[in-house]
C-alpha cells in the first residue's frame, strides 16, 4: 500500500481478513497470510486488539490510549460494524449524544454515538360507514367510525417497504485498516 501515508491513517479495505489472528507473538507460519502481508506493509486490522506500546510506538504517539490501555499495551480502534463520521471540530453539527471514548475523551476522535432516529409520528385513519344517518335539516349525513392504526402501509408504485429493528442507510461492508508503522517499500524495512 501507500508508503507515504502517515501512521494513524484509516483506509477501507475490500479484502477478507482473519479476525482471530493477533499481531504480536505469532510467527508468520502461524499467522494468517493476509494479516502477515498487511503487517509487513505497515497496516493492521481495526478490531480493537491490544498491541505493545514499544513495538507500535509511532502509532501510540498518534492515538495514545484513546481506545483503551492495559499495562504496556494499547488498543487499536475497533471499527467493526460502525459507520465512521468526521470529528465536528467546532462546526456545531454534532453537538448531542456523544459517548466518551474508552480513553475518556468526550469529544473528538474515538467518541461514539448510539443509533438514533428522529422522533416523529404518523396517524393513519380508516373508516367504516354504517349507512346514512337522518339529520334534523332533512339532509342525510354519513356516520363514519374512525380507526387509528400504526400498521406499515404500502403505496402502489414505490416498491416494497423495507423495515426492521434499526434505521440505516444503504451500505456495503468493508474492513478498516490503520497504518501502524512506516515501511520502506524498496526494502520492507521499518523506519
Amino acid at each position: 500500500m501507500f508508503s507515504d501515508v502517515p501512521v494513524g491513517t484509516i483506509v477501507a479495505f475490500a479484502g477478507n481478513i482473519d479476525d482471530t489472528t493477533p499481531l504480536e507473538g505469532v510467527t508468520p507460519k502461524q499467522n494468517s497470510e493476509m494479516v502477515t502481508s498487511l503487517l509487513a506493509r505497515g497496516w493492521a486490522y481495526c478490531n480493537g486488539q491490544l498491541v505493545d506500546k514499544m513495538q507500535f510506538n509511532d502509532l501510540y504517539k498518534v492515538i495514545g490510549g484513546i481506545y483503551g490501555e492495559q499495562g504496556n499495551a494499547f488498543r487499536l480502534p475497533d471499527y467493526r460494524g460502525y459507520f465512521l463520521r468526521a470529528v465536528d471540530n467546532g462546526a456545531k453539527r454534532d453537538t448531542e449524544s456523544r459517548e466518551a471514548s474508552v480513553g475518556g475523551q468526550s469529544s473528538g476522535v474515538g467518541t461514539s454515538q448510539k443509533d438514533q432516529f428522529q422522533g416523529h409520528e404518523h396517524q393513519y385513519s380508516g373508516g367504516q360507514s354504517d349507512g346514512p344517518v337522518p339529520a334534523e335539516s332533512g339532509a342525510d349525513a354519513v356516520m363514519i367510525e374512525v380507526k387509528d392504526t400504526t400498521a406499515i402501509t404500502e403505496k402502489q408504485g414505490y416498491g416494497s417497504p423495507r423495515y426492521g429493528k434499526e434505521t440505516r442507510p444503504i451500505n456495503i461492508a468493508v474492513n478498516y485498516l490503520i497504518k501502524v508503522r512506516q515501511i520502506d517499500p524498496r526494502s520492507n524495512v521499518i523506519f
